[in-house]
């Protein structure tokens, strides 16, 4: 109706007849949208009885607006015709729509002069391809594959062992964490000395539920501050051969250092960053039919008087324990 009612305001502006043929053609636009809409909901009809409901859906509904739409405005510029012939000022539709016609054949005729762009051309085929190759990209209803929950992570990796219960989260920081499957624990090599935390949460659709709230948001919020930002490749330094990417940050709340890996991972790579995360399930997670992924974060205290490199060093061997195990709870 909408559009119709539009149409008919702009065609009475324009129409040069009488006020009244004005208002008549404005209003005439809901009796013609809701009797042409009455025709399209018979069709509808007939086209469901005789030749099932999915004629009701994609291009056969979108051809079957446009073909009532034209209807629409046929019928009015039919009235606007009829009201003309009434009037006893004889003109034209279009002298009365202030059309100028004059010389438009030779117009259209030099449409021939116009060369085609080989950019546009070029443009229109890779979106001909695009449009053709679609159906072939995977539903976004596949499943991930399949996996552990984290409740059946090991609760020793090597020399370290886990201390203490899981911590879980209140439901209110939960549900901004939106994670289908999280893990929020801490390893130790021995009780006297301090303890790693490691957390991951996975998800069934990166892309789409994401992480929305990643360590450089939420340690602030929890009254850290960030002292230092880098992202480095630690492969070397937990025994990989192909590149490791992470982010890691330093931060501190008056006296207390900490420092933290974290990064994502989707298809078994790891990613620093969350918008890279996201762009690949959207590029090569969507042709493979895997949109699920993860964030990793290992936390571990800078004790007073040392350096940075002892902290490095013990969460880098923490994480040569973990890497094995988190392919069965994290698919690759």
């Amino acid at each position: 109706m909408f559009p119709i009612m539009s149409f008919s305001y702009i065609f009475a502006v324009l129409y040069q007849g009488p006020t009244w043929h004005k208002m008549v053609l404005l209003l005439a636009a809901a009796p013609i949208a809701i009797f042409m809409n009455s025709v399209r909901i018979a069709m509808a009809g007939i086209l469901m009885q005789h030749f099932g409901p999915e004629w009701l859906e994609g291009f056969t509904h979108l051809f079957e607006g446009w073909v009532i739409f034209i209807t629409s405005i046929i019928i009015l510029f039919g009235l606007a015709w009829v009201m003309l012939k009434l009037n006893s000022r004889k003109m034209s539709l279009a002298e009365a729509l202030d059309l100028e016609t004059e010389g438009l054949v030779p117009q259209l005729a030099r449409v021939r002069f116009v060369y085609p762009s080989k950019a546009l051309i070029a443009a229109s085929m890779i979106m001909i391809l695009t449009v053709a190759a679609w159906p072939l990209v995977p539903s976004r209803d596949a499943q991930p594959p399949t996996r552990l929950d984290f409740s059946a992570f090991p609760r020793q990796v090597g020399d370290w062992r886990q201390f203490g219960d899981e911590q879980r989260f209140s439901p209110k920081v939960e549900r901004i964490l939106a994670a289908d499957d999280y893990i929020n624990v801490q390893y130790g090599r021995s009780a006297s000395e301090p303890t790693l935390d490691f957390f991951s949460a996975w998800y069934h659709d990166l892309a789409e539920d994401g992480v929305v709230h990643t360590p450089e948001i939420c340690l602030p919020g929890a009254g850290w501050e960030i002292a230092k930002v880098e992202r480095v490749d630690i492969s070397g330094e937990i025994g990989l051969d192909e590149p490791y990417e992470i982010n890691r940050v330093v931060i501190q709340k008056g006296e207390q250092r900490r420092l933290v890996y974290y990064w994502f991972t989707h298809m078994g790579e790891a990613i620093p960053r969350n918008t890279r995360a996201k762009f690949n399930v959207l590029t090569g997670g969507v042709l493979a039919g895997r949109y699920d992924g993860a964030i990793l974060r290992i936390i571990s205290p800078i004790e007073k008087g040392q350096p940075e490199s002892v902290a490095e060093e013990k969460m880098n061997d923490l994480l040569r324990e973990l890497l094995p195990n988190i392919p069965r709870f994290i698919p690759s």
